[in-house]
């Protein structure tokens, strides 16, 4: 990247984030990357991620390994960065209630926007579900006794129902979409219900690619370098190189500089007369 792409994005992280030293050039390097990479806004970016590392409260050592997290998901899933660190933050309160942490919830938008959920029509969903665990009516009470259900947590009743509605699950297709209305609300229910059905919502494996992937966004930006982009590298590290002897130089001839404009102006101050004799 240029000087000036790679000074505006420093400055921005480190508004954002407050980061300094090391840890900003390194943030900022890997948001340059993934912008490189991907073909994304390299500013929206910056801003979505780090909302979610605010909204989510993610350590700064532990940021690095988040993002490359987030990029493993979405190029899994063919869900952005951005996407994915948007709606993190947007839901990040309710799904924290229920027990959600970032990784989980990272891997269901991913998996969610993959098969074609709406994520802006589940999610009030998942918020009524939320207080259907915590405060559930006399009528699904007798329900979750009837299915089994004994959620302690709003987390745990979510697995249970979440369990019931999966293929393993001994309920028929009416049951399932029945159970799924009561709990997430009618419109959310029959989208989820349906979603689990066909068996695209499985969390485990996308879980498991945020958390232990091996994919890196500064390793793919090594990977992927095309020789036009290996040139500019050359041309800036070339450029660094040279900075220190040119300085040096410039110093010189401003100190140079510096002393004509003293003589010019001892000049300008003696007397006519003077200035003919040195003339």
């Amino acid at each position: 990247a240029g000087a000036a792409e790679v000074g505006e994005a420093l400055g921005d992280v480190n508004s954002r984030l407050g980061l300094t030293g090391k840890q900003l050039e390194d943030r900022t390097k890997q948001f340059l990357n993934l912008s490189r990479i991907t073909g994304t806004d390299l500013s929206t970016n910056i801003e979505t991620v780090s909302k979610a590392f605010k909204d989510w409260a993610v350590p700064v050592k532990e940021q690095g390994a988040v993002l490359d997290g987030f990029f493993r998901v979405s190029q899994k899933t063919g869900t952005s960065v951005s996407d994915l660190a948007s709606n993190v933050q947007k839901f990040g309160s309710p799904l924290r209630q229920v027990g959600f942490d970032l990784g989980e919830a990272a891997s269901m938008f991913g998996v969610f926007e993959s098969a074609g959920v709406n994520v802006q029509t589940l999610m009030p969903g998942f918020k009524m579900a939320m207080g259907n665990f915590i405060r559930p009516t006399n009528d699904l009470k007798k329900t979750f006794r009837e299915l089994g259900i004994e959620a302690k947590t709003p987390k745990q009743g979510l697995e249970e129902v979440l369990a019931l509605l999966g293929s393993k699950s001994k309920l028929s297709d009416i049951e399932k979409t029945s159970l799924a209305m009561d709990v997430f609300g009618k419109r959310a229910g029959a989208d989820m219900a349906e979603a689990i059905k066909q068996g695209r919502l499985n969390l485990g494996p996308m879980l498991n690619e945020f958390k232990n992937g091996k994919g890196t966004i500064n390793g793919t930006a090594d990977e992927t370098m095309d020789f036009t982009e290996k040139l500019q590298l050359l041309k800036n590290r070339g450029m660094l190189a040279l900075e220190k002897p040119a300085m040096a130089v410039f110093d010189g001839l401003t100190k140079i500089a510096n002393g004509i404009i003293a003589l010019t102006d001892w000049y300008a101050k003696l007397d006519p007369a003077t200035q003919n004799v040195i003339k």
